[in-house]
């Protein structure tokens, strides 16, 4: 058989009524509902004062045991919520800005989940490194420039070798013809197209191979050759249709 509620009640009937109005949540009016109900003797046990209200029974209890302890105010206590805890903590965030300035950097969100996960012990899924990285850190990852097809398998470290040769040989070319550096011109010069490049989607390959395209779509375009002298701002720039040595 329920028990009857023995709780001594401080508050008048018509002070509660006036309480009650004046909640703007519906936590708080519950509350202030709970005392009134019992002031005025419409329920006498806490099973039917939790039908009344609407919430479980062990909840109604609590609140009572609230007001026991610590009268009204301690009843409409608002307790801060602590929040969901981060699932990568701000010390593993501050390490990993670090890693972004770097002039290397990441080639991919996967790299970043693999860097957390064998050099910090942070083990996330993908979508959580994206959301802090692209949407909070707002960092942008070092993606390497498209690689042509025709580009021949170590070109890049060949070139990287020959360059301070050929730059010698330039050097000595130059004082060959010019006596003095006084008449010396230094120009730099590059060259960049103009028009629509191919439409690459996302596609499969194994880790340090680049994919390489089967079809190249054919678009209108040029390429614009520009000279500039930074002494002197003088520049010039052609157009061609296409980029060989001969234009450069």
């Amino acid at each position: 058989m329920p028990r009857v509620v023995k709780i001594e009640i401080t508050e008048g009937a018509e002070s509660l009524k006036k309480l009650l109005v004046q909640q703007k949540d519906k936590r708080s009016y519950q509350r202030v509902q709970a005392l009134y109900l019992l002031k005025i003797q419409q329920v006498e046990t806490v099973e039917h004062l939790a039908i009344i209200i609407g919430r479980s029974r062990s909840t109604v209890q609590r609140w009572l045991s609230q007001y026991r302890s610590g009268g009204l105010a301690k009843m409409l206590e608002v307790r801060a919520s602590p929040g969901k805890q981060p699932l990568i903590p701000q010390w593993a965030v501050e390490r990993l800005k670090v890693e972004l300035s770097d002039p290397e950097g990441f080639t991919s969100y996967k790299e970043v989940k693999i860097w957390l996960e064998a050099l910090l012990d942070v083990k996330v899924k993908y979508d959580v490194v994206h959301n802090l990285v692209h949407n909070k850190l707002k960092a942008n990852l070092k993606v390497p420039r498209p690689v042509s097809v025709k580009q021949g398998e170590g070109a890049i470290d060949a070139f990287k070798k020959k360059l301070p040769q050929q730059l010698k040989a330039l050097e000595e070319k130059v004082r060959q013809v010019y006596q003095s550096w006084e008449r010396l011109r230094y120009w730099c010069q590059d060259e960049t197209r103009m028009g629509l490049h191919t439409m690459r989607g996302r596609l499969l390959t194994l880790k340090g191979v680049k994919p390489k395209g089967k079809v190249q779509w054919n678009f209108q375009a040029l390429w614009l050759y520009g000279l500039v002298e930074p002494l002197t701002g003088e520049s010039f720039f052609y157009e061609f249709c296409h980029l060989d040595t001969v234009c450069a």
